[in-house]
């Protein structure tokens, strides 16, 4: 039977840097390098990270490869 333990520090397993990314700056983000999905993708996945953490998300996609984003409290 399995072993029940106490107490366990998971570690976190974020794909990406949401807590310096939400910090309010602009910033470029560039698929192969910041982000591998679909750029599209990407810009759901903000505007859904930010309705999570109260805050707006804003996006601009440059090009296939490339979004700017910003996320700012609400």
């Amino acid at each position: 039977m399995a072993e029940v333990v106490g107490g366990m520090d998971f570690p976190s397993r974020g794909k990406y840097p949401w807590d310096e990314w939400t910090d309010g700056q602009v910033r470029r983000l560039r698929k192969g390098q910041d982000f591998q999905c679909d750029t599209r993708s990407m810009q759901a996945y903000i505007y859904l990270i930010a309705t999570r953490r109260g805050m707006k998300g804003r996006t601009v996609i440059e090009d296939d490869d490339t979004i700017i984003i910003q996320f700012v409290k609400e």
